[in-house]
């Protein structure tokens, strides 16, 4: 370990696979071999070791949250996340498993679930250690998620709080900058965001905020050199790159926006935010093949999400793919039987495609989830109309005219089938 840290990485790597010539069940060993074989670049190997390493003591949370952020490295998402949660069935709230589950949450857009997780990950380290390295940052973060969802006030005092300790905090100071803004105080903000930038020369986040606040501003030349200044000081930031994409969107630079968003892709493929990005600058195109991809990943990355599966089938069928299309929606409705917006659509497509049961029956779905929405009823009795049972389609219109009597399309379509 200590070559390790001296960065003479071959040395620590002669010395650990000595120990596991002796012993090969060593877990130190086998597991600082996976640290190592990470360092190298090699996850692949970092990963077969770990489980290793699990497969002698399954329940050892430290290996478990290494093999999550291992796993987030291959962007193998829905691994990490059951790794992640296996690691805090252990041992729950612990910091290490939670930042790595709350970071991940964030990416996928789930920041409400991320607040509470980053909760408890302060309170465990916190008891261990109160001026834990990392401790600041992992407040800030957490402030930060507080803004996203509407709670100003617990980020104004965490933040007041780390400022108060660390008036130079480059996080902080871009929180603080993000409630001024809000609270349109812009030109406090600005100055926030300045402080942040030469507090850190290295860090793109305080340019890119200087860059979103100029834009809103209508401040364009500014906003553009703000922007370019964040990915020059750190082209591997992804934020940098995503919030430099959305700029050039605004500017009508598309074929620009799709490079940066993509280059933001490749670095952070766990921003579903970035995909969907991607997704519809391919689908403004008609380039539907394209954007299915990044439709799919974003469907994958949240599978929880019956919209983003609403969306790869629409794509679908923009490509001519019903069958495709169906099939996903059946999955998307056995996953989630109270979204109507699946059975609605199964109905449409199972018509088109002749499979009149189907489509009745998944109306029928649609109809009794949301019994109030009369257009769905209208679709319903259309389609009952259509196969035949005249009488099943009037008794749908007189329903509806018995609780609207002066529904128009309720009103047209009885006085054309009576």
């Amino acid at each position: 370990m200590a070559h390790q840290h001296q960065g003479d990485l071959d040395r620590a790597e002669s010395l650990v696979l000595q120990i596991l010539a002796d012993d090969p069940e060593n877990i130190p060993g086998l597991t600082e071999l996976g640290v190592l074989s990470a360092a190298n670049g090699d996850f692949e190997k970092a990963e077969a070791i770990y489980r290793q390493v699990l497969s002698l003591v399954p329940d050892d949370v430290g290996v478990l949250t290494i093999l999550g952020n291992l796993l987030v490295k291959r962007n193998a998402i829905g691994e990490a996340l059951s790794t992640f949660r296996q690691a805090l069935n252990h041992r729950p709230a612990h910091w290490q498993a939670s930042l790595g589950l709350g970071t991940l949450l964030v990416d996928l857009g789930c920041t409400e679930d991320a607040v509470s997780i980053y909760r408890d990950a302060i309170a465990d380290l916190t008891a261990i250690r109160a001026d834990a390295p990392g401790l600041i940052e992992a407040r800030a973060v957490l402030a930060e998620m507080l803004v996203a969802v509407g709670d100003e006030t617990g980020a104004q005092e965490i933040t007041q709080t780390i400022l108060a300790r660390f008036p130079d905090h480059c996080h902080a100071l871009c929180v603080l900058g993000a409630l001024l803004e809000r609270n349109n105080q812009a030109d406090f903000a600005e100055q926030s965001y300045g402080f942040a930038a030469k507090s850190n020369t290295r860090s793109a986040m305080p340019l890119f905020r200087l860059g979103a606040l100029f834009a809103t501003q209508n401040r364009i030349e500014e906003a553009t050199d703000a922007f370019s200044e964040a990915v020059k000081t750190d082209p591997e930031d992804a934020e940098a790159l995503r919030y430099f994409a959305g700029h050039l969107v605004g500017l009508g630079l598309e074929a620009e926006a799709q490079t940066a968003f993509e280059a933001s892709w490749q670095l952070k493929p766990s921003k579903v935010s970035t995909a969907l990005h991607l997704a519809a600058i391919h689908t403004s195109n008609d380039r539907h093949d394209l954007a299915l991809d990044y439709l799919v990943a974003a469907w994958e990355l949240r599978a929880d999400s019956p919209e983003f599966g609403k969306s790869v089938a629409v794509c679908l069928i923009h490509l001519r793919r019903p069958e495709d299309a169906l099939e996903v929606l059946m999955a998307v409705a056995n996953d989630h039987p109270q979204f109507v917006d699946a059975h609605h659509l199964i109905g449409r497509l199972a018509f088109a495609l002749g499979r009149h049961g189907q489509a009745l029956e998944a109306k029928g779905t649609a109809v009794a989830l949301e019994p109030e929405n009369f257009g769905l009823r209208i679709l319903l009795a259309q389609a009952e109309r259509e196969v035949g049972s005249k009488s099943a389609a009037l008794d749908h219109i007189n329903q509806i005219l018995a609780a609207d009597p002066e529904n128009p399309a309720a009103k047209l379509l009885q006085a054309r089938w009576v």
